[in-house]
């Protein structure tokens, strides 16, 4: 069961990614972190000229990136049961 998709908790500061990345950029991010099977050859054009290496190793990070977020997301949620009085 992936937890990707249920992770609220956030501490980033959003405008400096809008500032930093263009939405063509930020669009293929998000997409291969919550939807990679729908990526098609049109999200591939990202404004700037990059190798197809390149992009595969965005993809690589965002989809690591992804799985260490749900990792400490997990390891939180353990932790504040474990610390919690009403145990089940």
């Amino acid at each position: 069961m992936s937890i990707g998709y249920m992770v609220f908790y956030d501490d980033i500061n959003y405008g400096l990614v809008t500032d930093l990345l263009s939405s063509s950029i930020r669009n293929f991010v998000k997409k291969a972190a919550v939807n990679p099977s729908t990526i098609t050859s049109k999200d591939f054009r990202l404004g700037i000229p990059l190798l197809p290496e390149e992009i595969a190793h965005i993809a690589l990070l965002v989809c690591e990136a992804r799985k260490q977020a749900e990792f400490i997301y997990a390891l939180r949620a353990i932790s504040l049961y474990s610390m919690s009085e009403n145990k089940i």
